[in-house]
């Protein structure tokens, strides 16, 4: 009963500062909330995986307490800047994959040069082409989305940086590519590169459910939260 009780105000403990973080108000509160939101997920890693390093237990609670679809989808453009610097010919075939993705998203004109990211490839796809021409299956893992949203993480919490910033809500809840478009000499627009975004309210909705998730851990094994969240090492 006492564990019980104790789960119930570490519920209340935890969703009291989800909320606090919603509430902040100001011209920098979208970077501000995403350094809260990371940190927060950060948190609740340690108290569930205290004896792993950093990057391996972010990574694990996405994988186990949150029902992320494309936490495993490979970053392609991110994959392709590799590929081409790489001196290695082998890597035509995971190449050929990705370079006809991005140029057909680059071309994409539907007046908010927002691309849903739901087409990159999935990484169980990519890992036995990348196996065949000998490509770091570890550097491979780098690329995605769940290896990205960790990166993100370090940009933010170490740096006070995220890579783009989204303005309004006009783009989906849920991670999206941005086209990225500069004035040419001839004063045109045109399409530069593509950024993967992980816009703020996909954030503040992955925190939600894995801190559900995280609860229903704590109560199926009978574990007073407590003591592991404030023994966690970050």
């Amino acid at each position: 009963m006492e564990t019980k009780i104790r789960i119930a105000e570490f519920r209340y403990f935890i969703e009291q500062r989800l909320l606090n973080i919603e509430l902040l108000k100001g011209d920098e509160s979208v970077l501000f909330k995403k350094v809260l939101y990371v940190t927060f997920l950060d948190s609740l890693s340690a108290s569930i995986y205290p004896k792993e390093e950093n990057q391996k237990r972010f990574i694990k609670l996405l994988d186990n307490f949150s029902t992320w679809e494309d936490k495993d989808r490979i970053c392609p453009e991110q994959l392709l800047r590799k590929l081409e610097v790489s001196e290695n010919s082998g890597y035509e075939d995971m190449a050929s994959i990705c370079k006809p993705l991005t140029e057909r998203w680059m071309t994409t004109d539907n007046g908010l040069h927002i691309i849903s990211s739901n087409e990159a490839p999935q990484f169980r796809d990519i890992l036995p082409i990348a196996s065949r021409c000998s490509f770091n299956e570890k550097e491979l893992r780098s690329y995605k989305f769940s290896s990205l949203l960790y990166s993100l993480r370090n940009a933010l919490v170490h740096n006070l940086q995220d890579r783009f910033s989204e303005y309004g809500d006009r783009h989906p809840p849920e991670p999206f590519y941005y086209i990225v478009s500069t004035f040419n000499e001839n004063r045109r627009i045109t399409p530069d590169s593509l950024e993967l975004v992980f816009p703020l309210t996909f954030l503040q909705n992955l925190c939600k459910e894995v801190l559900e998730s995280t609860i229903q851990y704590f109560e199926s094994n009978n574990l007073n939260p407590f003591p592991r969240y404030y023994a966690s090492k970050l």
